[in-house]
């Protein structure tokens, strides 16, 4: 019978202990994700806090970088140097072109060191507010990083954020 109780106590501690540390990941999730959404408020993605993301979502965003530099110099070696780069001169961060002012977290789900967080994003700077669903996953590495953003609209041509820069890195020349 002793044994039995043990066994029962037991089970209930880890069983408490985990909730607490799921409550403990998803906190942390939702502070990666007010973290993120600050920074990318404020900061071109070329200008974001590289730290804010995982190693591969920052090298694709170096990448990017990198060809719309190059861009920019075959444009101005050109002879139309007034002409726009083919450059990524929208929001890369949401699946709508102009972005969201503000976040609200729907629902979290975490699986081991990576996390799908759904939000719900908001533009209120057009006449009526929009709103809409995107789906951003973090992986953990040590943090909660940004790992990728799964876009939600069905007007976007691309599914996420990986599969657009990948697209942008390595489309053929357009000048």
């Amino acid at each position: 019978y002793k044994v039995f109780i043990i066994c029962i106590f037991m089970l209930s501690a880890i069983a408490l202990f985990s909730g607490c540390n799921n409550q403990k990941e998803e906190k942390d999730v939702h502070n990666a994700v007010t973290t993120f959404f600050s920074a990318y408020k404020q900061e071109s993605y070329r200008e974001i806090d590289r730290h804010l993301f995982s190693g591969k979502l920052t090298k694709l965003l170096d990448q990017a970088v990198a060809r719309e530099k190059r861009e920019t110099e075959i444009v101005l070696n050109s002879d139309y140097p007034t002409d726009k780069p083919f450059m990524l001169d929208f929001d890369i961060f949401t699946s709508m072109i102009d972005g969201a002012d503000s976040v609200r977290i729907l629902q979290t789900s975490i699986n081991a060191d990576t996390a799908l967080v759904d939000v719900m994003f908001i533009n209120s700077g057009y006449n009526s507010k929009l709103e809409w669903n995107d789906h951003l996953v973090f992986i953990k590495n040590q943090d909660w990083k940004l790992d990728n953003v799964i876009y939600g609209e069905k007007n976007t041509a691309f599914k996420n954020i990986q599969d657009l820069l990948e697209d942008y890195i390595y489309a053929e020349n357009t000048y």
